[in-house]
Formats: structure tokens, sequence, C-alpha cells
């Protein structure tokens, strides 16, 4: 997703290392707690999509399509494979 944003290489490292560090934090300290699995991940999510709309970019409308179709099938059985019923 980072990669995904067209940052400078700069903002790229330090936007990547730092949710990196976020991500790490988060699991060492809570590793099976759902918000704190989701949350490193929903972070990157809701600035790429600042980034998107306040850019507004060209989008390659069926890619974009096929791209929405397959994350939604991964948190799907992502969140099934959490389950532990």
């Amino acid at each position: 997703m980072l990669y995904a944003m067209k940052l400078p290489l700069n903002q790229y490292l330090n936007l990547s290392f730092t949710t990196l560090l976020f991500a790490i934090i988060s699991q060492e300290g809570y590793a099976w707690e759902l918000e704190y699995t989701v949350a490193p991940i929903a972070l990157v999510a809701i600035m790429m999509i600042i980034r998107l709309i306040i850019l507004r970019p060209k989008v390659h409308n069926e890619a974009l399509l096929k791209g929405g179709i397959a994350l939604f099938f991964a948190v799907h059985c992502f969140a099934k494979g959490l389950n532990e019923n």
C-alpha cells in the first residue's frame, strides 16, 4: 500500500519503517487481540485512501475492481482464520 502512494523516497522510507515499528510493537504486546492485528493495516489503508482522495490520480478501474475483490476475500479468509471455534 505504501508503494502505491508514490511518495518521495525519504517519506516512503520513514513511513514504511514507522508503520513496521508500530506493527511489531502491536503484535509483540497483544498478539492475539484482533484490534492490534488489524490496526497497523487499517492505518496504512486509511492514509492511502486519504492520499488518493486528495491527489486524485488516474486509476485503472478494472485493476481496482479486481484488487478490491481479492482484498475482500483475503480479509474474509483472514478473519475466518482467527476464529478459534
